[in-house]
């Protein structure tokens, strides 16, 4: 999925479907996404791979390519207190918020989105009529 791999599911088919969107927020995550993986790639420029502290999803030595993905990234920055890339992983959380709160805006919006959840309207509750007990005796008591 990483923007790097020109032969990447991400390069060759979401990315055409995403890039255009009618959301500036969904641009705009991709952008931050992008810079994020643009610094990762700086790294990269005198070596092959860098190194990171065991991890579960690690087989073997900790190293990390130029392939890794968000989760990967992140642990390395704070494992070597990258700043850029600490900044660049922030700011890309931030985007990811927006564009989440647009997307559901979207969603709900009966006018420019899709109304997937059907209107808000309230409706006015049923009235229940009281509840008549007939006790033993025979006498029907109200209770309101």
């Amino acid at each position: 999925m990483t923007p790097l791999n020109d032969a990447s599911f991400w390069s060759t088919t979401l990315r055409l479907y995403c890039q255009n969107s009618r959301l500036q927020e969904c641009e705009d995550l991709i952008a931050s996404v992008d810079e994020l993986f643009s610094r990762w790639k700086r790294l990269f420029r005198n070596r092959s791979e860098v190194a990171l502290s065991n991890r579960p999803y690690l087989i073997g030595e900790g190293r990390l390519t130029i392939g890794a993905g968000i989760p990967q990234i992140r642990d390395y920055a704070r494992e070597h207190d990258d700043q850029g890339l600490k900044q660049a992983l922030a700011a890309m959380q931030s985007k990811l918020s927006q564009a989440k709160s647009a997307m559901f805006s979207m969603a709900k919006s009966s006018v420019a989105g899709f109304n997937y959840f059907g209107s808000a309207e309230v409706l006015p509750s049923a009235k229940i009529p009281p509840k008549s007990v007939r006790p033993s005796s025979g006498a029907v008591i109200r209770i309101a």
